[in-house]
């Protein structure tokens, strides 16, 4: 049979030989065909079966990607809104600073301007008390009632009324032995100058010290205290090292208190 040669080979298809038949023939290469078409069939099948795996793990990680994308756009967005809000919170903070800088600068100011109102008063304070502690007829009349406004009163007891009467018993009036020596007055040294002293002791004591001995001398003469406890706290604030001045200021002070 002529073309014989060009058929497949029936072993490979599980056949001894080729049919005679035509019929058998043209059946034999259907079933080939069919076969062929089936074995192609699965083959594509499993291909879209692999395919269709790959695309829905790729979609499935597109669908990942784009919801991380939108998460990434939010906070973008937040982000941007933040940036902006903490630059308008900086601008009030940058405002803030500014005029509390102002109001420090006023209030220093206003500081500085207290103070030396202050420095003023006291040091003009201080200036009056000097002038009015270094007069002598200040110290004069610390004491309410001196010896020598006693002296006086005494003496006025002790005066003759017109009628020649003496104004005292003779049993109250002392007794002198003429026969009793007759001692000579000491000398004493120039007297102590009110203004001179004050000044020295401004210019030894400190500036709270010297204040701290005018104001015992005001007490003093306010009749606050005693003139025992005026030498008393004139010797402590004067100290061991300015004994002279306070020798000086107990003279002054009996001077003008005898």
């Amino acid at each position: 049979m002529e073309g014989g040669s060009n058929l497949p080979d029936p072993a490979a298809f599980g056949m001894s030989s080729l049919p005679e038949q035509h019929e058998d023939q043209l059946a034999l290469g259907f079933r080939m065909i069919q076969n062929a078409y089936n074995s192609k069939v699965q083959t594509l099948e499993q291909e879209l079966r692999g395919l269709r795996l790959s695309y829905e793990e790729q979609k499935n990680q597109a669908a990942a990607l784009q919801r991380k994308n939108s998460a990434l756009e939010v906070e973008l967005v937040e982000g941007h809104q933040k940036a902006q809000q903490l630059a308008e919170e900086n601008k009030e903070l940058f405002k803030t600073v500014q005029q509390l800088r102002r109001q420090l600068q006023r209030l220093e100011g206003l500081k500085k301007r207290v103070l030396e109102s202050i420095s003023d008063e006291q040091g003009l304070e201080t200036s009056e008390d000097s002038k009015l502690y270094m007069r002598d007829d200040y110290l004069a009349g610390a004491l309410p009632m001196t010896v020598q406004s006693m002296q006086g009163e005494v003496g006025g007891f002790n005066a003759r009324p017109s009628g020649g009467l003496p104004a005292t018993p003779e049993s109250y009036r002392p007794n002198y032995d003429a026969s009793a020596p007759v001692t000579e007055p000491t000398t004493t040294s120039a007297p102590i100058d009110g203004k001179q002293f004050f000044r020295q002791a401004r210019n030894s004591l400190s500036y709270e010290a010297f204040n701290e001995f005018l104001a015992n001398i005001k007490r003093l003469n306010n009749q606050q205290q005693s003139r025992e406890t005026t030498l008393e706290e004139a010797k402590r604030i004067f100290g061991p090292e300015l004994q002279h001045l306070y020798q000086d200021f107990e003279l002054l002070l009996n001077r003008h208190g005898a």
